[in-house]
C-alpha cells in the first residue's frame, strides 16, 4: 500500500499516522488568494468534476504561494486527503458523494 513506508515490516501506518490540520491555519485574504488561484488553475486546464490542487508557500519570500500539483483523479478512501477537506468544509461525505453524482449526471445527461 502507498500510504504505508514498509508496511509489514516497520509496523509504520505512514501517512495514516500523520496529523493534519483542516483547515489550514492561514489568514482569510491568504485563504481568498489561493482559492482564486485554484480556481484559475482548474479552469486553465479545462477541468472538470474532482481536482484537488495542492499548493506550496514560501515562508522566505512573503508566504508566496505555488500550484504544487494538479491531482485530477484525488483519492477517496478513509484517509484521503480530498473527503477530509471537504468534510472540513462542512461537506459531509454523503453529501458529497451526491453532489459529485449531480455533477456527472448534469454533465453526461
Amino acid at each position: 500500500d502507498k500510504y504505508r513506508a514498509n508496511a509489514g515490516k516497520s509496523g509504520s501506518k505512514g501517512m495514516a499516522s500523520l496529523s493534519r490540520k483542516l483547515p489550514a491555519d492561514l489568514t482569510p485574504d491568504k485563504t481568498e488568494e489561493i482559492q482564486k488561484i485554484a480556481v484559475e488553475t482548474f479552469k486553465a486546464i479545462g477541468a472538470s468534476g474532482v481536482v484537488r490542487i495542492d499548493f506550496l508557500m514560501d515562508g522566505d519570500d512573503n508566504d508566496k504561494v505555488y500550484v504544487n500539483e494538479i491531482n485530477t483523479i484525488p483519492g477517496f478512501t478513509s484517509i484521503s486527503m480530498y473527503p477530509k477537506m471537504m468534510e472540513a468544509a462542512g461537506v459531509p461525505y454523503a453529501e458529497l458523494c451526491d453532489r459529485l453524482l449531480q455533477l456527472a449526471e448534469e454533465k453526461w445527461s
